[in-house]
């Protein structure tokens, strides 16, 4: 039964979250820059421009778990790949940007695909949700990346629509001890 599987998953990554995990001092941009190296070549075959606008940012440290920071930048950048394949934008592209805002740090990923439609808005970080064929999605990518971010990483994740298309934020705190019980 596929349903019982995705549940299996989800109680597995569910305890993985739940697991002390080693909170170090990473460099945002370098870590980024890591996460899509495995990205980077489908979207270059795509003809996906990607923006590093985060380069330009001056250096950035931040206390986190580096792997799971990169599985959520990967998620996202993915799902923005696939949308913009999907709709086969002209000019295609998915630009990356750091930001600091009081004593949080804002990733924001943004792609020129059109935009969540309004009424599925609410639902994209749901378990199982996808707008995919189920032989290219389980709708666990973005429920999984809320769950990293709010309960491993003491952030907050959520998306804008922006005249582009769908803009997601990945707001960290600057310093976080996770103190999982």
């Amino acid at each position: 039964n596929a349903v019982y599987s995705l549940d299996e998953t989800l109680n597995t990554f569910k305890n993985f979250l739940k697991e002390q995990k080693e909170f170090t001092y990473i460099n945002l941009q370098e870590t980024i820059r890591g996460s899509l190296i495995i990205s980077s070549s489908m979207m270059k075959n795509g003809g996906i421009t990607l923006k590093n606008s985060y380069e330009n940012s001056p250096p950035l440290e931040i206390k986190t778990i580096k792997s799971e920071l990169q599985e959520v930048v990967i998620n996202i950048v993915n799902n923005a790949k696939d949308i913009l394949l999907e709709k086969e934008i002209t000019d295609p592209w998915i630009e990356i940007n750091l930001s600091e805002k009081n004593d949080s740090i804002i990733i924001t990923i943004e792609d020129n695909g059109g935009g969540i439609p309004l009424e599925i808005m609410d639902k994209i970080f749901d378990n199982y949700f996808t707008t995919k064929d189920s032989d290219k999605g389980t709708g666990l990518g973005l429920s999984m990346s809320k769950m990293i971010v709010e309960k491993s990483l003491g952030g907050k994740i959520y998306v804008y629509n922006t005249n582009n298309g769908a803009k997601f934020f990945i707001e960290l705190p600057c310093d976080f001890h996770n103190e999982i019980s």
